[in-house]
């Protein structure tokens, strides 16, 4: 569905091409900066947990803090022609993230450090809903330089992705992105992106992944300021929901339009139970066992039911 308010402006879900070379591109190209700012966050994890600690291992901080700023280079030179760097980076997250149990025992320590420091954190930080100023300053010196970069417009564009978590978003995304590359560097908003940055995030999502709900709550917290920067900046912008709330979904489409933007949605649809049950197996089988032990995606099995049921019929 387009809005096409504003005569003359390219209809940019009509350049995308799923089945083509350049769409498989980027969609690789996507996943790698997903992962690198899911990189970015566990490290910031780490460091917020030694920061409260009673004695702060000063070099593992100086170490994970050059690791941080390292991958936040990585991701911002990144491009989507750059195959070898992208494989590079895929390889990387993973071994960095993945659950220690998968991994060969010379090849365990970061990891299992890791989670060690990022689990005694956790248990200090609970309740894990932010303060309004601890919120805002994560958003100002973490999410916006790293995320929210992009190229100012004349006639900015918005694409909102809508669907359920595990049916396809990250793939059109991806090749949405590959059309408003010509135009410049879009930006892509999206909660899955922000979480990472929470500082309990990662540990919880180890120990206790049903209840990282307060790190859902700052990403959506997030999402939001992320969206008005994005407009101040007229930046385009792919924009990812996963439609629990219809009323503020449409509240988002209409703050764009307000705002001089042309707005586009993408409706990724699935079948309901039983008609669509390989995207039902699909989510279950990721949100029992994601990839990288940092994604939400073990929890996004009721947002899912969430969202299907929200969803428009």
């Amino acid at each position: 569905m387009v809005d096409r308010y504003r005569p003359g402006v390219v209809n940019v879900l009509a350049g995308v091409r799923p089945g083509s070379v350049a769409g498989a591109e980027a969609v690789a190209y996507e996943v790698a900066l997903e992962g690198a700012s899911q990189v970015i966050g566990f490290y910031a994890g780490l460091i917020a947990g030694q920061e409260d600690a009673a004695e702060p291992d000063t070099e593992a901080m100086a170490f994970w803090r050059a690791e941080q700023r390292a991958w936040a280079v990585r991701r911002h030179e990144l491009t989507p022609h750059d195959a070898r760097e992208i494989a590079a980076i895929h390889i990387a997250g993973e071994d960095l993230l993945a659950d220690p149990s998968d991994q060969d025992d010379e090849q365990d320590w970061p990891s299992t450090a890791h989670r060690a420091a990022a689990a005694r954190a956790a248990n200090a930080r609970r309740p894990q809903v932010l303060e309004e100023a601890e919120s805002e300053r994560i958003f100002r010196d973490r999410i916006a330089p790293v995320e929210l970069t992009g190229t100012s417009q004349i006639q900015p564009v918005v694409v909102i992705v809508a669907g359920q978590p595990g049916d396809g978003k990250a793939a059109i995304t991806a090749l949405i992105q590959g059309v408003l590359n010509t135009r410049g560097r879009p930006v892509t908003i999206s909660p899955d992106r922000y979480e990472p940055h929470h500082p309990s995030f990662h540990a919880l999502m180890a120990e206790e992944p049903l209840l990282a709900g307060g790190a859902d709550e700052d990403a959506m917290r997030w999402t939001t300021r992320a969206a008005a920067y994005a407009r101040s900046q007229r930046f385009d912008v792919v924009l990812e929901s996963v439609l629990r709330d219809l009323g503020a979904f449409a509240e988002q489409a209409r703050q764009f339009k307000a705002a001089g933007y042309q707005v586009e949605v993408a409706l990724v649809a699935v079948h309901e139970r039983p008609a669509g049950s390989e995207y039902w197996i699909a989510t279950s089988a990721r949100w029992r066992c994601s990839a990288m032990a940092g994604s939400r995606r073990r929890r996004c099995m009721m947002l899912a039911i969430r969202g299907y049921c929200a969803g428009p019929r």
